[in-house]
């Protein structure tokens, strides 16, 4: 498949997610095309609350959320993580590459993700997040995140609201 067919079905893609809607909590995030990869923008009021958006834009877009129900399945139920790093931006790395992580290593996905104890000058956060374990049999398969990338990585904090921008490479 060419570049431009792939570009065109991931534009597709966009589109068709941010359509999407049904029973999952509605988040405060979209998918921004970017050349071969996705980029993702959350916010919230505050940046605990974009953060939890940010990881479950990430499982959105490997999964239909609305077909994800918390705690089901043998190993369904919750996840813990904390992490760190030396900056606002490695700590926002640090937090989506873990959860990536659970999703590769357990199969783990997210539906809710809270971020309850954060720390932006230390640069740590202790989140937690409700899911279940991805089944090829009930959830769709959506396209595969490979890593987090510190390109054009971006907290933007204002009065009102913080926004989060991050490219994931998929």
């Amino acid at each position: 498949m060419g570049i431009v067919d792939q570009q065109s079905l991931e534009s597709d893609r966009l589109q068709s997610l941010q359509a999407s809607s049904g029973s999952a909590k509605p988040g405060n995030y979209e998918y921004l095309p970017h050349t071969a990869d996705i980029q993702l923008h959350s916010w919230g009021a505050d940046l605990p609350e974009a953060l939890g958006d940010l990881a479950k834009a990430m499982f959105g877009y490997m999964t239909d959320l609305n077909l994800v129900h918390a705690g089901e399945g043998p190993q369904g139920g919750g996840r813990e993580i904390s992490v760190e790093g030396h900056d606002l931006h490695t700590m926002v790395f640090a937090f989506l590459d873990e959860w990536l992580y659970r999703f590769h290593d357990e199969g783990f996905v997210g539906k809710e993700i809270e971020v309850y104890d954060l720390d932006e000058v230390k640069g740590r956060c202790k989140t937690r997040g409700v899911g279940e374990v991805f089944d090829m049999k009930k959830h769709k398969q959506g396209t595969e995140v490979k890593a987090i990338t510190y390109s054009n990585m971006q907290v933007i904090k204002t009065d009102k609201r913080v926004d989060v921008y991050v490219i994931i490479d998929i």
